[in-house]
């Protein structure tokens, strides 16, 4: 038989959560009786099977009796009263904002503009981030490098041997499929393509025969395998050929000139690609067989000399970081003393982190997402923080209102209710404003980041869109709605309101927050501005205005004494 002291000793060690769970969702008119039940099982199971066996058993037997007949009943009507409720909050929250109109207005207008900055800061952002993503590979799609061991450091270079990713594939299952490509760009001038008296210059790449199944470049005429499988062929752009041929339906078996350092040869039209993707880092209008590349420089076919990019396609169960160690020394299988180590890196990161220091990624251009996300989020904060001070400056509005309804017997939540169905429709208001306003921004904000950025009605922009109503919502709304419903009534109707000394530190703090934020933005656009204008009054020496160059291409490079 247990002892009274054993039972209070007992008590006090009753698991607090699973008891203060049953609380909130047993009918109060049979929780006593429940919970003594729960209680005297309690004291058997610590003295039967010890203290942490019983508090387990007693938490189970909490989640158990979660049952119809024992939880609180909600009744119908407290479910109509609750929709009740928000559809008069509407009412007064719209009635509200044309009593204020002035309010209104510089609350509508602040919120907005800071709003934009955020949306427009967003497009640049999610462009940054989905560079290089759209490939159907991508999650498999890797890019092999080279480190090269100098005096003192590591330098990482993305030009590999010629013949490296046919021997990873051979040598390794891991490895799905490969391509070799020379970039747009990275040997030697451009070239200019002829058709008949029609010559453009292009960009053009040189690519294995896998080239446009390793990556998803949409092909508008031809086949993903056969379009680079002969040496003389040519996939085009989809403009270059509407400049070249018209409105040619299809354009393949047309033979186009190729002028290239002072050589001249023909290529037979294989295919065409649609338009190139704006979330690409790649730019060419032009991909020939690797195989042409080669056999204008045959020494590039040795392993002891690099210049195209290898790409592989792993396996979807194959491991990124065994491949990555096990390939790092390949080099020595194929030369006695190879004298460089090869490192992997998946392809869509090496936008973000393509810089390296010693062998190891950098952020590279990460760190300027980071920056700018930072930014849109102290903009957004101080226009959140704007709207908190001017709610709670304008407090005295409210009095009257709010000391008759808590006479009447409105409880504080529904004030706070109240209170944020007025900020949610403010911000509501604020972020379609700020939609038309990005609409308007969008055509400069694009030639000042110097990128084609679009407001695409997706998935993304609704949840993005839905999200920031949220969040504006509940750092606007929540100090003024707190602050507001927390008068007493007694003190409101008789005139003799104080605010406490908490109250005025926490107006002051977000103001004091708000200046600060501000002046960190001012300072660093202040700093930026004077560093680019003196970058670009800097005296270089020389009269920039009388100073022309251009390469020599085409016919020009042909008849450069006559010019």
């Amino acid at each position: 038989m247990r002892t009274a002291s054993f039972r209070m000793t007992m008590k006090n060690k009753l698991p607090y959560w699973p008891a203060r769970f049953f609380r909130f969702y047993c009918d109060s008119r049979l929780e006593e009786q429940i919970l003594g039940d729960l209680e005297e099982q309690f004291y058997d199971d610590i003295e039967n099977l010890g203290l942490t066996k019983a508090k387990v058993r007693f938490a189970w037997n909490v989640i158990r009796f979660f049952r119809k007949d024992i939880i609180k009943p909600i009744s119908g009507t407290q479910k109509l009263n609750y929709l009740g409720m928000l559809h008069h909050n509407i009412k007064l929250a719209i009635r509200g904002f044309k009593r204020f109109k002035t309010s209104f207005a510089i609350n509508l207008i602040g919120l907005s503009s800071g709003l934009a900055c955020t949306f427009l800061i967003y497009l640049w952002v999610s462009d940054e981030w989905n560079m290089d993503k759209f490939h159907a590979n991508n999650d498999h799609l890797y890019q092999v490098m080279q480190n090269i061991n100098l005096i003192g450091k590591v330098e990482t270079i993305e030009p590999t041997p010629a013949l490296l990713g046919q021997s990873l594939l051979e040598d390794f299952p891991a490895v799905k499929n490969m391509a070799s490509v020379v970039p747009a760009g990275s040997y030697g001038s451009d070239g200019v393509i002829e058709f008949k008296e029609k010559q453009f210059k292009v960009l053009e790449q040189y690519a294995s025969p896998a080239y446009f199944e390793v990556f998803s470049f949409p092909l508008k005429i031809g086949r993903k395998s056969e379009v680079l499988k002969d040496q003389n062929q040519v996939v085009l752009s989809e403009e270059l050929a509407k400049n070249l041929f018209g409105e040619k339906v299809d354009p393949r078996g047309e033979i186009i000139v190729w002028l290239n350092e002072g050589e001249k040869q023909e290529y037979t039209v294989s295919g065409v690609f649609a338009s190139l993707p704006a979330n690409t880092s790649e730019r060419f209008d032009a991909v020939f067989t690797l195989e042409t590349f080669l056999d204008r420089y045959p020494h590039i076919r040795d392993w002891r000399n690099s210049d195209p990019s290898t790409y592989l396609v792993l396996s979807p169960d194959a491991s990124a970081e065994q491949l990555a160690e096990q390939i790092k020394t390949y080099g020595n299988t194929k030369l006695e003393k190879y004298p460089h180590t090869f490192l992997m890196q998946k392809y869509s990161d090496r936008y973000l982190f393509g810089q390296y220091e010693n062998g190891k990624a950098l952020p590279g251009r990460m760190q300027y997402v980071k920056l700018f996300t930072i930014i849109a989020g102290l903009v957004l904060l101080i226009a959140c923080i704007n709207f908190m001070n001017l709610s709670t400056a304008k407090a005295s509005r409210r009095l009257k209102e709010i000391g008759i309804k808590k006479a009447m017997g409105v409880t504080r939540r529904s004030l706070i209710l109240q209170f944020f169905t007025e900020t949610l429709l403010l911000s509501a208001f604020s972020i379609i404003l700020a939609i038309l306003l990005g609409y308007a921004l969008l055509e400069p904000f694009s030639q000042v980041t110097g990128k084609i950025l679009e407001i695409p009605f997706s998935p993304a922009i609704i949840g993005f869109s839905i999200l920031i109503l949220i969040l504006t919502t509940i750092l606007s709304g929540s100090y003024p709605a707190l602050y507001l419903s927390g008068f007493e009534p007694i003190s409101i109707l008789k005139g003799k309101l104080r605010g406490t000394i908490g109250d005025l530190w926490a107006r002051k703090g977000l103001v004091i927050l708000q200046y600060c934020a501000s002046a960190i933005l001012i300072t660093s656009v202040w700093v930026v501005s004077s560093q680019v204008k003196y970058v670009q009054n800097k005296n270089l020496g020389f009269d920039k205005a009388q100073v022309i160059y251009f390469n020599a291409d085409g016919n020009l490079e042909q008849s450069s004494p006559a010019f």
